[in-house]
């Protein structure tokens, strides 16, 4: 007896089906390879943005904070007279140095720490540059001058450096004796032992009980060349105390200032109130002592180049144009602004 034959079944997947499964494998890495991409390129971006808004917030700091300590001379007001090695000097020239400190003869050094006291801050707009520094054309500078906001006695506060400036306010009222130094009155020195103005106390009794002694700090801030914020900071006198030059922030393309005069009404012995009444690009002479508020705007863009992308925008920074260099059309850019109040300068006025 014959058994009848079964039908022999195939199995697995025919060359048609494979080439669909393969196309439908295709097709999906495709769109898998193209979401990955995208996602990366997003990160990329967002990177690139957080580096750059994280570089202007760091930059617009910097200058906020020495801008707003502008002006602070220990505990004193504005000095009537400043003394330097014996010698008193009370007068404020009409054309304030830029680099105070730099005079070797004592009596030319001790003017031009007076200039510093009558201008805490005093800058200006390159071309031209000033000597010893390299200023990008079309940008601004600006020279601040203060006092440390720390003692040499307070913990953790820096010692003291041989050669580099020191300041004191005296503190002691002594009417009775002949020859001292009014409350308020400033002297400055190369050696720190000289410094030698009391507290309110007036306590003479050893060890004498000393008023705070600052180092005094004269920094310009500035854009190089290379699109860095840069600081020149007073190291010891003479020439070449401002040689060391730091760069504190990449990818600043410009840097505009904008200055609030206090020149209205007079308030005691001060001129003004300590309220802006206008705001110039540049004071002329004597009007930088008039300087109560400063506006910054700095152009900052991002470290890298973003793909596809091309700035074409026209900027107005401190009421005037900014053209986007041709170079770095493909870079990305914000336009950082915030208004500092010089707090030592105002409220002496108000």
């Amino acid at each position: 007896m014959r058994r009848p034959h079964r039908l022999c079944r195939r199995h697995g997947f025919s060359l048609v089906e494979l080439m669909i499964a393969i196309a439908l494998g295709a097709v999906l890495m495709l769109a898998v390879t193209e979401l990955a991409t995208r996602n990366s390129a997003v990160r990329n971006e967002l990177q690139r943005s957080a580096a750059q808004i994280e570089n202007g917030v760091f930059a617009i700091q910097q200058l906020e904070q020495d801008i707003a300590n502008a002006g602070f001379w220990g505990e004193t007001g504005q000095p009537p007279a400043v003394t330097y090695d014996g010698a008193q000097y009370s007068a404020c020239s009409t054309t304030p140095p830029l680099f105070v400190g730099t005079a070797t003869a004592p009596a030319a050094l001790g003017e031009e720490l007076r200039q510093a006291t009558c201008y805490p801050v005093l800058g200006g707009q390159a071309p031209p540059t000033p000597a010893g520094l390299a200023v990008k054309d079309g940008t601004d500078y600006l020279a601040i001058r203060r006092g440390s906001s720390c003692s040499l006695d307070d913990a953790g506060c820096d010692p003291a450096v041989p050669g580099d400036v020191y300041l004191q306010a005296n503190a002691c009222f002594e009417p009775n004796v002949s020859g001292a130094p009014a409350p308020g009155d400033l002297q400055f020195s190369t050696v720190v032992a000289e410094l030698e103005f009391m507290t309110r106390a007036c306590d003479t009794v050893t060890p004498v009980e000393l008023a705070p002694r600052y180092r005094l700090l004269s920094r310009i801030y500035f854009i190089n060349d290379d699109d860095q914020l840069a600081r020149a900071e007073l190291s010891g006198t003479g020439p070449g105390a401002y040689d060391t030059v730091e760069a504190l922030v990449d990818g600043v393309e410009a840097l505009r200032l904008e200055y609030g005069l206090d020149n209205g009404a007079t308030t005691g012995s001060f001129a003004g109130d300590g309220q802006v009444d206008e705001y110039v690009r540049t004071p002329l002479g004597a009007g930088w002592s008039d300087v109560v508020a400063v506006r910054v705007f700095l152009v900052v863009r991002s470290r890298e180049s973003s793909p596809g992308h091309v700035d074409n925008r026209s900027y107005t920074v401190a009421g005037e144009s900014y053209t986007v260099p041709a170079a770095y059309s493909d870079y990305k850019r914000q336009v950082f602004s915030r208004t500092v109040v010089l707090r030592n300068v105002a409220e002496r006025r108000e």
